[in-house]
């Protein structure tokens, strides 16, 4: 199993989320991911992100490091930041049957990223650090352009 370098960077406002998704494209294109992959790694990554730092920050400059890795046929994120514990793995998901004017705004954000993520796991780590866990099946390219047999 191929196993690629990772890479790591911190984000601390909302302003940065431009270049989270840039940087997540960045490393997605050199280890060769998929763009349907790429594009939910980006959604859950962003996610994920904002919501630590409007809810766990209370929209307030924090710290939340973003460390990407590409291990065989996955691609691996690890969110981590020092906002008060919180396991998104625990939030129940919205109301899906209710009608979309009833449901109310928010809510959406954790429940895409586990729809899209293959696995999400949470651990509270030493010195007061969330770290979220994130793993992605990455799409083989020769299968998605119909070459595989």
């Amino acid at each position: 199993m191929q196993s690629y370098p990772e890479t790591r960077a911190e984000f601390s406002s909302l302003s940065e989320l431009a270049s989270l998704r840039l940087f997540i494209e960045n490393y997605a294109n050199q280890v060769e991911v998929d763009e349907s992959t790429r594009y939910d790694i980006q959604l859950a990554a962003t996610e994920l992100v904002t919501n630590a730092l409007v809810h766990g920050y209370r929209s307030q400059n924090g710290w939340v490091e973003v460390v990407l890795q590409r291990i065989g046929p996955e691609f691996h994120i690890l969110l981590r930041d020092r906002a008060p514990a919180f396991d998104p793995t625990q939030v129940r998901p919205p109301h899906l049957n209710v009608p979309f004017e009833q449901r109310g705004f928010g809510g959406w954000g954790i429940y895409l990223a586990c729809q899209s993520a293959h696995s999400m796991n949470y651990d509270r780590l030493p010195a007061g650090i969330n770290q979220v866990r994130l793993v992605f099946a990455i799409i083989d390219k020769e299968m998605s352009n119909g070459n595989g047999n």
